[in-house]
């Protein structure tokens, strides 16, 4: 029996609005307010063995396909952001580069680690991105027959409790010796083995997440603990960042899904001028609209997953795409659920004090969006292989009113000098061409909302579009079913 997948997950973590569920909504704010894990989450995941989700199959674990991988944590973000990323985003991001250059030894090490409910730590700044960011901290050097770390590594996710850590650390010397490198370290408790830690502080924003610095101070290494060869680190993160990049954009759309469920629920429950507010026809536009920025995010994402196993060569520009497009609507969508919760979203200790946790988390789950130098490139240089034969990504499009920002694309692929804009209506025209797959239903005013953001009128929906698209949202929900273009059984309670 399959305990982790999503239905079994949502079963085992139970209805957030249920008081005497030990995975509550009270019970995540409780540990929320103390900053730290929820125990109880934590126990009940590790009972499961959740970390074999993060080990390829070959090494005993369960790791085979990206698209499931995201549909197995969005369960966790659903109830706390901190829970999924210290469960998947942080020990993902440690483990990727050890699955994809490591050595058998390394590798057979790390699914241990991981298959004994452990977990690589990983800095801040080695999490999701697009790999070509060499971070300030240690540096590593080589000498005859050694090798050596000095500095400090700051932001390191459970710095004081990790067994291990993964870290991208710049390497002394000229190309192709110089850049970076990924290192496997052994922490230890030993203060001879020249590693020293920092006491644990809370993270702004994932407060069950401590983080603290790791001071190394001459700390030899040996052959084993050098990931790759030296100085290659860098093409070693930008080679996982794909998988990286879709997973993290992926199952931080679990807290919309938790945070619109919230929404629809307190609408139902409040009355205003003698109706529900859900009977509101702003209200209506408002949660469909959200549904449909939902709903947007996850078919852009479930391409972008799909293209790491059927097109890979595309697959840097699909994932780039994702994690730059799905937080921005991630965050327009949550600001329309905002305005119907109003102010009951920043009272901790509430039962919607989760809405609250999830803003505070997102600017944290959309470090490095690749809407800087370093992600634009990536997602420039994919336009000439999107617009071209023999089966273009962009092609469903063709036959659309969104004709015409497809050839505008294909003259700015010639010479992209428009940067931002350029890359920015590239992510949104992917999203667009994934949602012509799905249901007319919902699949007709997403594209509309999205033709609006490329035309600058904004994500809107016209009020035709925006009542049967609300019927779904309450026949979902009513049904206890999530949002998703999947469709999973979700267990939570709709009042009203």
């Amino acid at each position: 029996m399959d305990r982790t997948d999503p239905v079994s997950l949502e079963t085992l973590l139970g209805d957030p609005y249920d008081p005497a569920n030990p995975c509550s909504e009270a019970a995540l704010a409780a540990a929320d307010e103390r900053g730290v894990a929820c125990a109880d989450g934590e126990r009940l995941l590790d009972g499961v063995g959740f970390r074999a989700e993060l080990v390829p199959i070959r090494w005993g674990g369960r790791l085979d396909d990206v698209e499931q991988l995201v549909r197995r944590v969005r369960p966790l973000f659903r109830r706390d952001a901190a829970l999924g990323y210290r469960y998947c985003l942080a020990p993902l991001a440690a483990g990727s580069p050890v699955w994809h250059a490591g050595t058998v030894t390394q590798q057979r090490r790390l699914a241990d680690l991981l298959l004994s409910g452990g977990a690589p730590a990983a800095g801040i700044h080695d999490l999701p991105g697009d790999g070509a960011d060499t971070p300030a901290g240690p540096r590593l050097s080589a000498g005859p027959g050694h090798l050596r770390v000095d500095g400090r590594r700051p932001l390191v996710v459970d710095a004081d409790r990790a067994d291990a850590a993964v870290l991208l650390a710049p390497t002394a010397g000229e190309p192709p010796a110089g850049g970076a490198s990924v290192v496997f370290v052994d922490l230890g408790d030993d203060p001879a083995t020249g590693i020293a830690r920092t006491p644990r502080e809370r993270l702004p924003g994932l407060r069950g997440c401590g983080i603290g610095d790791l001071v190394f101070d001459g700390r030899e290494l040996g052959e084993d603990e050098l990931v790759g060869p030296y100085g290659a680190g860098s093409g070693i993160a930008a080679s996982t960042a794909p998988v990286n990049a879709c997973v993290a954009a992926g199952a931080g759309l679990g807290m919309l899904d938790a945070g619109l469920f919230a929404a629809l629920r307190f609408a139902r429950q409040r009355r205003l001028y003698g109706q529900r507010v859900a009977d509101l026809h702003h209200v209506r536009s408002s949660l469909a609209a959200t549904f449909c920025h939902l709903l947007a995010a996850d078919a852009l994402v479930t391409a972008a997953a799909r293209a790491l196993r059927h097109a890979p060569d595309l697959a840097p520009v699909h994932a780039a795409a994702a994690h730059h497009l799905a937080p921005l609507l991630v965050e327009e969508a949550m600001n329309l659920c905002s305005v119907v919760l109003g102010a009951r979203f920043y009272l901790r200790g509430q039962e919607y004090a989760g809405f609250g946790r999830s803003v505070r988390a997102m600017p944290l789950l959309a470090l490095r969006r690749p809407d800087g130098p370093a992600g634009r490139p990536t997602i420039l240089a994919g336009l000439p292989a999107l617009l071209g034969a023999p089966d273009p990504a962009l092609a469903p499009l063709l036959h659309t009113p969104l004709a015409v920002h497809v050839e505008r694309l294909a003259g700015d692929a010639a010479a992209p000098d428009g940067g931002r804009a350029v890359a920015q209506r590239c992510c949104v025209l992917l999203a667009a061409a994934a949602v012509t797959e799905q249901a007319p239903i919902w699949a007709e005013p997403t594209i509309a909302l999205l033709t609006g953001l490329l035309d600058g009128r904004g994500g809107q929906l016209a009020d035709d579009a925006a009542e049967p698209v609300f019927a779904e949202l309450e026949r979902r929900a009513e049904s206890g079913t999530d949002f998703f273009l999947t469709g999973d059984t979700v267990c939570r309670t709709l009042a009203g």
